[in-house]
């Protein structure tokens, strides 16, 4: 009856002995499942051979063999470090068992087991993929102590960047026109989920808070969201002049004495509207009027004609 006997995990340049039974059997079936070749000695049965890489081969169980099977791996080929494993299968088959010696050696075929790590780190290499049913993974990473991949690309055309925890990125590299500098030109994750750069640091941004913005030398121009379009910095430009900041502000009470009131537009105005009695019915004739020479950042002095004072609606604007 034929049976496993163990595996031993073997390294270059590091003999190491296993233990098979001495009767019973008629010959151990070691399977090389390593880059490494490998001398086989059977201990006093006077059998030894040399196991090549990737191959099984039978050893007779002869007279005198005491238990003790000899191992001497050494590294011939450059390519052992790439193997999927490094270590040995003995199989015991039993004396009645119809297997062979004429049917040994054999390789063990790996060229369509896409488990295998493939070297692609030279000019002459090249993965291939073929026939094999649909989202078969041809490349996968998982980064050590994390519970799923980071990296997956499958046969269907399905690429799949990052995890729950590991943040996904895609960029690619350009040069920026005229610069001779070489940098992104398309940014996926990295802070933002889509990025897209161009000359003089010009960043188009979609935000993970679902923000679109500009950003030009790192400073933000615009930006929608669900509340609207925002203009951050700069002015938008008309079919003739521009126009920058524009804020309405209610005064409850203007009267002929002159008085500072808050216009909240953040800089000088260029000018500004009034709106005499705002919000209110009137036969009256009133008006309103404000000094532009005294304007600043935060304030404009205005006045009425009215003694008793009106509502007035200011309305700033910034070219």
């Amino acid at each position: 009856m034929s049976f496993t006997l163990g595996t031993l995990a073997i390294s270059s340049g590091v003999n190491a002995t296993f233990q098979a039974p001495s009767d019973g059997s008629k010959a151990v079936l070691i399977g090389n499942e390593s880059g490494l070749t490998v001398t086989v000695i059977m201990e006093g049965g006077g059998v030894g051979k040399t196991l090549y890489p990737g191959t099984v081969d039978w050893f007779q169980i002869n007279r005198g063999f005491t238990g003790t099977i000899i191992i001497r791996p050494v590294a011939l080929l450059n390519n052992s470090s790439t193997w999927p494993a490094s270590s040995l299968q003995f199989d015991s088959i039993g004396i009645n068992d119809p297997e062979q010696a004429f049917s040994y050696p054999f390789n063990l075929n790996r060229s369509s087991n896409i488990g295998n790590t493939i070297p692609v780190n030279t000019s002459t290499s090249n993965l291939v993929n073929d026939t094999n049913p649909t989202g078969t993974t041809i490349v996968e990473a998982t980064v050590s102590g994390d519970g799923a991949s980071s990296v997956k690309l499958t046969n269907n055309g399905g690429l799949t960047l990052g995890s729950s925890t590991r943040k996904g990125q895609l960029a690619i590299v350009s040069e920026a026109p005229g610069s001779g500098a070489y940098s992104d030109v398309l940014e996926l994750g990295n802070g933002s989920q889509i990025g897209v750069f161009g000359s003089a640091a010009v960043d188009l941004q979609l935000l993970s808070a679902g923000i679109i913005a500009e950003k030009i030398g790192g400073v933000q121009q615009w930006h929608i969201s669900s509340g609207g379009v925002t203009l951050d910095h700069g002015t938008i430009t008309l079919l003739a002049g521009s126009l920058s900041r524009m804020v309405y502000t209610h005064i409850a009470s203007v009267t002929t004495v002159a008085a500072f009131v808050n216009h909240n537009l953040g800089v000088a105005p260029d000018f500004c509207f009034l709106i005499p009695n705002d919000g209110t019915l009137s036969t009256g004739n009133f008006n309103a009027y404000y000094d532009s020479g005294t304007m600043t950042s935060t304030q404009v002095k205005l006045q009425s004609n009215s003694v008793g004072g009106i509502p007035v609606g200011l309305i700033a604007v910034k070219l």
